[in-house]
């Protein structure tokens, strides 16, 4: 009976919040995964003063989305652990276990690329509005594709790493998300170039090629 309750523990989930933005006290927030067909609650809570708290039993690593009504928020690993999310005007974080870890810390990475690309090309923008066609701008080009150059890499590398963990497929998904009707970018490309037959067989993946009509040459 004792070992049967130790079991049943360590499939729990528990979901500590912090909620820093204004009107949310007193909003009922849900988490809602996908079932392959359509979105499904599986848990939810009000905000009181400025905090929430969920918790149930999980029995594999799910990804969810919280959201606020029919809006959503952020995503959320749903495995099982202490997870603490933090929601502010400012940052979306969860922490405390290892897909949220690895997927937020990923996240804050790419933001600072993404922030120092368009740093660069406000730049340039500037100094075109400025000088006109007559500008040099060779050091801005150099620049920016540097920039592109290093986050292409820490993708790769990041995904390398974790082909086979749900936040690999989740970090791809959301790659491909971002592109209209089954684009295959570069970077898309180099990804499923690079990626071992048993990360091309997963669904969403497999789905993607299928749509694209891409023929990966595959990594192993």
């Amino acid at each position: 009976m004792l070992g049967a309750a130790m079991t049943s523990c360590n499939r729990n989930y528990h979901i500590d919040g912090e909620v820093d933005r204004y009107g949310y006290d007193g909003v009922k927030l849900s988490l809602l995964v996908f079932d392959g067909q359509k979105f499904v609650c599986i848990d939810s809570c009000d905000v009181r003063h400025g905090a929430f708290q969920m918790q149930g039993r999980v029995d594999s690593v799910r990804l969810a989305v919280l959201c606020n009504g029919f809006e959503p928020i952020m995503p959320i690993f749903v495995e099982r652990g202490n997870i603490s999310v933090r929601i502010k005007n400012t940052e979306l974080n969860a922490e405390g276990t290892r897909q949220n870890n690895l997927f937020y810390s990923f996240l804050d990475k790419k933001t600072a690329y993404d922030n120092r690309f368009e740093d660069l090309v406000q730049r340039k923008n500037m100094s075109f509005a400025m000088n006109g066609f007559f500008g040099d701008f060779t050091a801005d080009d150099d620049s920016i594709q540097i920039v592109i150059k290093e986050s292409e890499d820490y993708i790769c590398n990041f995904l390398a790493k974790h082909y086979k963990e749900p936040v690999g497929i989740s970090v791809f998904s959301m790659l491909c998300d971002a592109q209209p009707h089954f684009i295959i970018t570069p970077l898309i490309k180099r990804i499923l170039d690079e990626a071992p037959e048993s990360f091309l067989k997963k669904e969403y993946v497999k789905r993607y090629i299928q749509e694209s009509g891409y023929t990966p040459s595959t990594g192993e």
